[in-house]
């Protein structure tokens, strides 16, 4: 079973971040790991893109450190972008230095899914902190005809799950969201501006094709 801290659709290796821990205890040895995700090619055939997971393990687990950088090939003309996330969420707890902020902090990103031409994928940007409360998505959004990205959430929330791209807007993602004692969050939908307005019908859709290799998963070492 897959296990995901938000209990999200597109979960997150958090089994693999775990047993590398309890492995890296019982050995002694807190070496970095990494972690290739399945890769999601679009509709035209013309991209592919997946995450490499970095692992900076410790004997507490409060310490560590996960981070990831988004790849996007083209598979036409043979091309490759990197994109690292933008951390919103840890850069907002305040610590005195960088390195005091980066202790315990996550920062997953996971490609969900393509709109229907193919132009624009939709990523999960996962923020947390290891042995708290802390946690939620964010959507990255990437353009093919800019090669830029912006990243959108719900405004004001303590947590939110992305679902995908909205079937109404398809310019637009839709989230789950609400404070940390709700039970039934609300849907939200979020347009390119970041404006939010609560849904009661609409469907979460995506798009491309998930392909495993023999890269994908665990990694001994970033090639």
């Amino acid at each position: 079973m897959k296990l995901d801290p938000l209990n999200s659709p597109y979960p997150v290796p958090w089994n693999w971040i775990l047993a590398a821990h309890n492995a890296a205890l019982a050995s002694n040895h807190f070496t970095p790991q990494h972690y290739r995700s399945a890769a999601l090619r679009s509709p035209n055939g013309e991209w592919l893109a997946y995450s490499r997971i970095h692992l900076e393990l410790c004997p507490q687990l409060h310490q560590c450190q996960v981070s990831s950088v988004l790849l996007i090939e083209n598979l036409v003309k043979n091309t490759l972008q990197a994109i690292a996330a933008s951390c919103p969420f840890t850069q907002a707890w305040g610590s005195d230095t960088e390195e005091d902020a980066a202790q315990g902090s996550i920062s997953i990103l996971m490609p969900i899914g393509w709109n229907e031409t193919g132009d624009q994928l939709l990523t999960r940007q996962f923020e947390a902190r290891f042995c708290s409360s802390l946690a939620t998505d964010y959507a990255l959004v990437w353009n093919s005809a800019t090669g830029t990205t912006r990243t959108v959430h719900p405004p004001g929330f303590e947590q939110a799950v992305l679902l995908g791209w909205s079937n109404i807007h398809p310019q637009s993602v839709l989230f789950e969201a609400g404070e940390l004692s709700d039970t039934a969050p609300p849907h939200w939908r979020v347009d390119p501006n970041g404006e939010a307005l609560t849904i009661q019908e609409d469907q979460a859709i995506t798009f491309g094709e998930m392909v495993a290799d023999a890269l994908t998963g665990p990694q001994t070492s970033l090639c």
